[in-house]
């Protein structure tokens, strides 16, 4: 898939940070833990298809998602996701095969509910956070949420 994008970065805190030097892996988050609190939010209606997989991410928990973003100079970024502003930004080559599976996130004024899959509910957001210029991987997750990143210094652009 065509990304036109070659370098995405990742907001961190430094505990965070340190921990990807040390370990190798980044963090993710399970799809129901996220900032916006009307994120992955559905209405109820004939197609029980949608609302069960919805249900099911969230009751298994055994997906996580790891995001990233178009810029690393965005104040608000910086503040939410880069612990206050002490921690650090990543960027990474978004063409390695680590990011065969990034996504960009769908921004909406309204929530779409029919014809989506499962996986289409975690890519769209409201376009209140339009300024994040998101982009997310889809994982099955471990129970500690991190991502193993064994080559990660290859895909290192900055810091």
């Amino acid at each position: 898939m065509q990304k036109n994008i070659n370098t995405i970065y990742r907001y961190l805190s430094f505990a965070d940070v340190c921990r990807l030097f040390s370990n190798h892996c980044i963090p993710m988050s399970a799809p129901f833990s996220q900032n916006d609190p009307f994120e992955f939010s559905i209405i109820l209606d004939d197609d029980d298809s949608l609302y069960e997989g919805v249900i099911k991410l969230s009751e298994e928990s055994k997906y996580g998602i790891t995001c990233y973003s178009e810029t690393a100079t965005n104040l608000l970024l910086w503040a939410h996701y880069a612990d206050k502003h002490k921690g650090v930004v990543l960027g990474f080559d978004a063409n390695h095969s680590f990011f065969e599976n990034l996504k960009r996130v769908k921004y909406v004024d309204r929530m779409e509910q029919h014809g989506s899959s499962n996986f289409d509910i975690i890519l769209q957001k409201s376009d209140n956070w339009i300024y994040e210029k998101e982009w997310r991987q889809v994982w099955e997750a471990p129970n500690d949420y991190y991502v193993d990143l064994v080559y990660f210094l290859e895909i290192i652009e900055s810091i």
